[in-house]
C-alpha cells in the first residue's frame, strides 16, 4: 500500500496537522492521567500498559489519517477507535472507583460507633464489682480525649460520677462532662479551659508549642500502657517487619512489598491525620526521617463542597496501616486485617507489659495550669482526686478491664 499525501491545499494541510497534533497530545495526556489513576488504585502495571497501547494506537491512526487516501473512510475508523478507547477507559475508571468505594474503611474514626461505651448506657463499658471508693456529687471535672481512649475514661466517669445517672436528662448532663473530640481538639479544649482532664498519648511538638503560646503548663500523669501496631490485609503473606523497614516505607525509600518479603506490588501506606496520637507516634518512630506525603482523598465539606483530607485506611491487598492496639482489637474489629510483628515480636499484652514490643508507650491523664475560659485560676480540687483515684487499684482495674495494659511503677514522662 503506497503512502501519499491527500490532495489538500497548503492551508488545509497546516490546519489539519495542527488539529491532529493537538488531538494526539490531548489523547496522550488523557491516557497518562487514566494510567496514573488506575495505577494508584491497584499498584499493578496492567492498566499502565493498556494506556500506553491506546496512545500508540491513537498516533498510528493519526498518521493513517494524514497520509493515506480515502480520508473519509479512515476518519470514520479513527473516530470509532477513539470513541471505543474513551468509552473503555472511562468504564474502567468507573469500575476502579466503584472498587475503591467497596473497600471498607476499617479504621475510619467517623465510622466507629462509640455508643457501646457511653457511661450509664453502653453495654461494653467496663465496671467494678462494687461501688468506687471515690464518688463525686458535684464539681465534676470535664473529661475529653482520644477516640481510642474513650472506653477507658468513660469507664472512669461511670465509676466516679454516679450522680450523673440520676439526672432528669442524663444524656444531656453526661455529654457536658464526658466528651470525645479526638486528640487534636482535646488539647485545644484543655488549653482554653473547656476540659479539665484529657486522656491522650504522648503530645506532639505542636501541642507543646501551643501550650507555651497559651501560657499553660501541661502536667502528664501516666495511667496505662498502649502499643502502636501496624497491620495489613489478612491475605498479605508478610507477617513481620523490622523497624528499619518501616522507616524505609514511610520515608518513601521502599515502595514494593517484594522488597520486604511480600509479593510484587506497590505498598499503599496509609497515615493518620496530623496531630492525632497515632500520627505523633509514627513521627517519633521515624526519628528525624522525613515522612512521605500521606495518601489523600476528597471528602464532603457540606453544601455540595469538597475538601481534601488524609485518606482513611482502606483494606486493599497491598495496604499498610497503623493505629493503637486497642482501637484495632476492640473498637474496629480485625477479622479482615492482620497485625504485624515488629522485629519478630508481636504486640501481645505480655510483650507490652514487659516492654519487649518496641512501640510501647504510656498514655496519660493531662491537666493544665492557668486560668480557664471564665477567668478562674487553678484546677478543680476534684480533678486531683479523680487522677489519684485512677492510679489506685480500682482505677487500674478499669484500665485492664477496658482492654488496656495497667501502669507499672517506673515510667518515662514526655519531655
Amino acid at each position: 500500500m503506497q503512502l501519499q499525501f491527500p490532495q489538500f491545499s497548503k492551508k488545509q494541510r497546516v490546519t489539519l496537522k495542527v488539529v491532529m497534533t493537538l488531538l494526539g497530545i490531548s489523547f496522550i495526556s488523557y491516557a497518562l492521567y487514566f494510567a496514573l489513576m488506575a495505577f494508584s488504585f491497584f499498584g499493578e502495571t496492567f492498566f499502565m500498559a493498556l494506556a500506553v497501547i491506546s496512545a500508540v494506537l491513537a498516533i498510528v491512526f493519526c498518521v493513517m489519517f494524514l497520509f493515506l487516501e480515502n480520508n473519509k473512510r479512515h476518519f470514520r475508523a479513527l473516530f470509532i477507535v477513539f470513541a471505543a478507547i474513551v468509552v473503555l477507559s472511562a468504564a474502567i475508571i468507573i469500575v476502579c472507583k466503584s472498587y475503591q468505594n467497596s473497600i471498607p474503611k476499617v479504621l475510619a474514626a467517623n465510622g466507629v460507633d462509640l455508643t457501646d461505651y457511653i457511661p450509664f448506657h453502653g453495654a461494653k463499658v467496663a465496671k467494678l464489682d462494687k461501688p468506687a471508693t471515690l464518688e463525686l456529687e458535684k464539681d465534676f471535672p470535664v473529661m475529653d480525649g482520644a477516640t481510642a481512649l474513650y472506653p477507658v475514661y468513660a469507664a472512669f466517669a461511670q465509676a466516679v460520677y454516679p450522680e450523673l445517672a440520676k439526672e432528669e436528662e442524663p444524656s444531656v448532663t453526661r455529654n457536658r462532662f464526658i466528651v470525645c473530640n479526638n486528640t487534636k481538639y482535646a488539647y485545644d479544649d484543655l488549653l482554653r479551659g473547656a476540659a479539665d482532664i484529657i486522656f491522650v498519648a504522648s503530645p506532639s511538638q505542636r501541642h507543646i508549642d501551643d501550650a507555651k503560646k497559651a501560657g499553660k503548663d501541661l502536667q502528664f500523669v501516666p495511667i496505662g500502657r498502649e502499643a502502636l501496631v501496624f497491620f495489613v490485609n489478612k491475605k498479605n503473606p508478610v507477617n513481620s517487619l523490622t523497624l528499619q523497614q518501616l522507616r524505609d516505607i514511610y520515608s518513601g525509600r521502599v515502595t514494593s512489598w517484594k522488597k520486604v518479603g511480600g509479593k510484587r506490588g506497590k505498598i499503599k501506606a496509609f497515615q493518620r491525620a496530623e496531630g492525632s496520637g497515632s500520627q505523633t507516634a509514627l513521627e517519633e518512630l521515624m526519628k528525624g526521617d522525613k515522612i512521605t506525603a500521606p495518601l489523600r482523598e476528597r471528602i464532603s465539606a457540606g453544601k455540595g463542597a469538597k475538601a481534601e483530607a488524609v485518606a482513611d485506611y482502606r483494606n486493599y491487598n497491598n495496604a499498610l496501616g497503623f493505629t493503637f492496639r486497642f482501637f484495632v482489637e476492640e473498637m474496629a474489629g480485625r477479622d479482615q486485617i492482620k497485625i504485624l510483628s515488629i522485629d519478630g515480636i508481636a504486640p501481645t499484652e505480655e510483650n507490652i507489659t514487659s516492654g519487649r514490643y518496641p512501640f510501647t508507650s504510656e498514655f496519660y491523664a493531662v491537666t493544665a495550669s492557668g486560668s480557664d475560659i471564665n477567668g478562674n485560676s487553678g484546677k478543680k480540687q476534684s480533678t486531683e482526686k479523680v487522677i489519684k483515684w485512677i492510679l489506685s487499684d480500682e482505677g487500674q482495674e478499669l484500665v485492664e478491664k477496658s482492654g488496656y495494659v495497667p501502669m507499672q511503677e517506673h515510667v518515662k514522662k514526655p519531655s
